[in-house]
């Protein structure tokens, strides 16, 4: 049941550990704690940002399409999704942790595509890693959208994705 935020500083908590347990970082326990916070809000706050914006692109997609998130998470994303306000966006959640397939294996998107209830040439898959995303679910037919981020260019992938966008918000010119 741990919301983003909590496995945030968890995580960020092992790595400052890691780094004084190899004397890389030798600050005091108050300095550590402040400089956690710094951290965890950061990201914490860098995350908020980019789901206000998906949220947007959820409210117009979900009234004309049912929705199945695939995620390589820990066991909690659907705690995560109900924090964020963003559970009743989808009809199912295919978590590695939990169905023991993770991405890039093409078997996780076989489960996402079963639970959209739709044939895998009538579904379009989003993401944002070219090879978690693209590559596998390219291999079993659905319509791919490569959200391709800052420091990925063309020439560093193939020909895989149906469509390619550089923005959340460019998955509504192909699918609203």
């Amino acid at each position: 049941e741990d919301t983003f935020r909590d496995v945030l500083e968890k995580k960020v908590r092992q790595q400052f550990a890691f780094l004084q347990a190899e004397h890389i970082w030798n600050d005091v326990p108050e300095v550590c704690a402040e400089k956690l916070n710094t951290v965890v809000n950061y990201c914490h706050d860098y995350a908020l940002r980019h789901i206000t914006k998906a949220r947007e692109v959820l409210t117009v997609l979900r009234p004309k399409y049912r929705m199945v998130l695939v995620s390589n998470f820990y066991g909690n994303i659907e705690a995560i999704l109900r924090d964020y306000g963003l559970a009743p966006y989808f009809d199912a959640v295919i978590e590695s942790a939990v169905v023991g397939v993770r991405k890039p294996d093409p078997e996780i998107y076989r489960l996402g595509v079963k639970a959209t209830g739709c044939e895998a040439k009538d579904v379009t898959v989003v993401g944002d890693s070219y090879s978690k995303y693209i590559v596998p679910a390219s291999a079993i037919g659905p319509c791919s959208i490569w959200l391709r981020g800052e420091g990925w260019s063309r020439a560093d992938v193939g020909e895989l994705a149906t469509y390619e966008i550089t923005s959340l918000p460019d998955v509504l010119h192909y699918l609203s």
